[in-house]
């Protein structure tokens, strides 16, 4: 099993990698960031409605630049 990082995880793109990773990859964790709370929190919980509780989504926030 392995832990995974998607950098804007809560744009349509990124939802769709964590979509894919979570079909062909078999991962533990994903790590759901965004630049707002709101919008990882959301993407994490729409990400838990479809996939249930085999893999642990979990919300990150900020900028990264900082």
């Amino acid at each position: 099993y392995h832990d995974f990082l998607i950098l804007g995880g809560a744009g349509l793109v990124g939802l769709q990698v964590c979509r894919q990773i979570v079909a062909n990859l078999a991962p533990r964790r994903i790590v759901v960031a965004s630049l707002l709370e709101a919008e990882s929190v959301a993407a994490c919980k729409r990400l838990e409605r479809e996939f249930g509780d085999n893999v642990a989504f979990v919300p990150a926030w900020g900028n990264l630049f900082v």
